[in-house]
């Protein structure tokens, strides 16, 4: 018996996988195996639950702890963590609560869910340089079309209902009232970090289909075709300076790749 054998069947038993490392252990004079084993099992669970907790702090203020560690449970018991850190263990459970009986029911746990993880995903985003105005302000106006930018690693566009943006809002400070019995369709919302704060904020349709281009590797000019579709060809260009500058300023474009026009 190796030490990674046995490492590997311990931790195939924390995760419920297989109960092999019986074999090699025995009880002590103070405690039998089965109690033993018990302890590490109820342990490693109620750390990843801690875990889970801190991550989606306010899907458990929302479903309260009794059943957040139903919630939990059930997740780990499906999902059980397969990285060597813990940051990611909670990564599938916005998926596993759209999709799983009874939570998928209230699709406001899943959608909250999602919120929480893009914004764990915004602070952890790497942290690089980030473009500034004078990037585009020395371009070559006939170098504006072929533009094309890398936003920032912590930008993301999420479809939620803006009632779930109101219920986060709520759920950070005082208890909630009643939720409402029908959520509002779905819209794009942002989510990313400027400095240390991550900031959550919903998209205006024009914005959003520009952002989306943009986090796509599109042209400039393809996103001015794009927004011509939503505020009309002359209203396009300027609508398409107006985001960029915000978008800058804002902290959300880490590079501004310029393609030089190719002259005869």
């Amino acid at each position: 018996m190796t030490l990674a054998r046995l490492q590997n069947d311990f931790a195939d038993f924390l995760r419920d996988r297989s109960d092999a490392v019986r074999s090699h252990l025995r009880g002590g004079p103070h405690a039998d195996l089965d109690t033993m084993l018990g302890i590490y099992r109820n342990a490693y669970t109620l750390r990843l639950t801690g875990i889970l907790r801190s991550d989606y702090s306010r899907l458990n203020k929302l479903a309260g702890d009794e059943t957040f560690n139903r919630i939990a449970a059930a997740y780990l018991a499906a999902h059980p963590s397969t990285f060597f850190s813990v940051r990611w263990v909670g990564a599938a459970l916005p998926g596993f609560l759209a999709a799983t009986e009874p939570w998928r029911r209230n699709p406001e746990l899943a959608q909250l869910a999602q919120l929480e993880w893009a914004q764990v995903m915004a602070f952890d985003a790497t942290d690089k340089p980030l473009a500034v105005r004078d990037d585009v302000a020395t371009v070559a106006p006939d170098d504006w079309p072929g533009l094309s930018f890398v936003p920032h690693a912590s930008v993301q566009v999420l479809s939620i209902s803006p009632d779930i943006h109101a219920l986060w809002q709520a759920l950070g400070g005082e208890p909630i009232g009643a939720r409402p019995a029908r959520f509002a369709a779905d819209a794009p919302h942002l989510v990313w970090r400027l400095g240390l704060d991550v900031k959550l904020r919903p998209l205006e349709t024009d914005e959003a289909v520009a952002l989306e281009a943009a986090i796509a590797g599109e042209s400039y000019a393809a996103i001015c075709e794009r927004l011509a579709g939503q505020v009309g060809d002359e209203r396009a260009a300027m609508r398409a300076a107006e985001l960029l500058a915000r978008w800058i300023d804002n902290g959300m474009i880490g590079r501004v790749n310029v393609t030089p026009t190719q002259s005869g």
